[in-house]
């Protein structure tokens, strides 16, 4: 206890010192203090106590046990701030003031605030961050709104300047007003609003009934049952997934649907016409273009578009054809072995997997294929042959010179072009002539060879007889009898 006391009275004598050194002679300057005083307008005890005040009294500072409490004043320029933790906080200048009563600056329970400047006024209830509090009320010139942004669950704003408002609270009522619009809106269920320069409205119960509305158009559903749409070109009724009816006001754009058989629907770009399951046929026009379909339980369909067309019998045969001044063409398949194609000069005719003919008369050329062995090709300058895999033969002509081959696999092989000239016999005759040497062989008993260019010659008649020649020297030899060389 009597250290308790001792406290007490610490605090009291420094409570008295205060007090007297605020009531003494402003104008004296010869008193003074050794412990921590340095003249009765200068006090610094801190943390317990300190003052300041300047010595044309403009400015005065106090600060008190540890800065829980402090005032200030500032005549200079108008501002006084004091503050007593955590009973209120106060901050009053020329163009604003700032107070929040039970306040640990932040959080705050209540914070008033008055914009001299923009001639705003403002209370706050909870707030515990910037622009984050319980309860926001505004009120200026312009209006007031009143908002909650702490758990963002209510809004609310009357602006008379702009003569604009809303209130919303977060998430079922979303209520705008504003010389463009109105709206209102309940959700998840109601919504009805109105826009008054283009005088449209709109208005909603979801998810049955849905209105639009304006000068243009007038859309009305009842969902699931009902579509009634209207606008200045075209109206309709429909009643899913039974009926549907519309038409446009001239009359010349109408349809008809009666789910599942019929459907009708005819207008300047499309006419159409269903009945199902036996009859589709819809025509398209596009500028100068017509496209046409036609489909019937039968399987036969036709399409055309321009100078395009096609038509068939589902599945087995198909018929496409295209005549322009850049193109040209007519085919043919009959599933599963026929095709026949016409595309300008050229023809084919082909019956899958054997056979197949061809011909193109631009360029001179026509060919046969009995597949897949034989095949016979012609050309203006010549033709071949291939019967697989025994025989080839090819024969063409270049600038009046033959080129001609004709193998018979795996025993004859020949080949002729200009200067060259090959025969072969498989395994016993060879030759291969060419324009300055030959080679030729009887095998296995006779062989020569004779290059005109290095003046050699060699003659053999295996094994008994051999003769070779080289520029002046020439070798003879008769086995076993007779060896010259000269």
């Amino acid at each position: 206890m009597n250290s308790k006391n001792n406290l007490y009275l610490y605090f009291l004598a420094v409570f008295l010192i205060i007090v007297s050194s605020l009531c003494a002679e402003k104008n004296s300057e010869k008193l003074s203090f050794d412990f921590g005083i340095t003249r009765i307008k200068k006090i610094n005890l801190w943390p317990i106590v300190s003052y300041y005040e300047s010595s044309d009294t403009t400015e005065v500072k106090v600060d008190l046990a540890f800065s829980l409490f402090r005032y200030n004043l500032d005549r200079k320029i108008n501002r006084q701030y004091s503050h007593l933790i955590p009973i209120y906080w106060d901050n009053d200048a020329i163009e604003k003031r700032d107070f929040r009563l039970l306040s640990l600056y932040y959080p705050s329970f209540f914070r008033y605030i008055q914009d001299r400047e923009n001639e705003t006024t403002s209370w706050r209830f909870g707030e515990i961050a910037p622009q984050i509090n319980l309860i926001k009320y505004t009120k200026s010139k312009d209006g007031s709104y009143l908002e909650n942004n702490l758990l963002f669950l209510l809004w609310f704003e009357n602006n008379y300047y702009s003569q604009s408002s809303h209130l919303v609270l977060f998430p079922a009522l979303w209520i705008f007003r504003n010389p463009d619009f109105s709206t209102t809106t309940l959700l998840p269920f109601f919504s009805k609003g109105t826009y008054h320069h283009n005088r449209k409205s709109y208005e909603i119960i979801s998810p049955l009934y849905w209105h639009f509305k304006s000068d243009d158009y007038d859309n009305k559903i009842l969902f699931p049952l009902m579509w009634k749409l209207k606008n200045q070109d075209y109206s309709s009724l429909t009643v899913p997934p039974l009926f549907s009816y519309g038409k446009s006001p001239d009359g010349k754009q109408n349809h008809l649907m009666i789910t599942p058989l019929f459907w009708k629907r005819n207008s300047l770009a499309i006419n159409q016409n269903i009945l199902f399951p036996l009859w589709w046929k819809k025509v398209e026009k596009h500028e100068s273009k017509e496209t046409s379909q036609l489909l019937t339980l039968s399987g036969y369909w036709q399409s055309s578009q321009g100078e395009y067309s096609q038509k068939g019998i589902f599945p087995i045969w198909w018929h496409s054809a295209k005549q322009s001044k850049t193109d040209y063409y007519k085919r043919n398949f009959i599933l599963p072995t026929f095709y026949s194609s016409i595309e300008y000069s050229q023809k084919q005719i082909s019956l899958f997997p054997f056979f197949s003919f061809g011909n193109n008369s631009e360029v001179g050329s026509k060919y046969f294929t009995l597949t897949p062995l034989y095949k016979h090709s012609s050309y203006q300058n010549g033709y071949s042959n291939r019967l697989f895999p025994v025989w080839w033969q090819k024969q063409l002509s270049f600038a009046g010179e033959e080129h001609y081959s004709n193998n018979i696999f795996p025993l004859y092989f020949s080949q002729k072009i200009p200067d060259y000239q090959k025969r072969i016999i498989f395994p016993i005759y060879w030759s291969f002539l060419q324009k300055n040497s030959r080679k030729f062989a009887i095998l296995p008993l006779y062989f020569s060879n004779e290059n005109k260019l290095s003046n050699y010659s060699l003659k053999m008649i295996s094994p008994l007889y051999w003769k070779m020649r080289k520029d002046n020297s020439q070798m003879n030899i008769l086995l076993p009898f007779w060896y010259l060389y000269s």
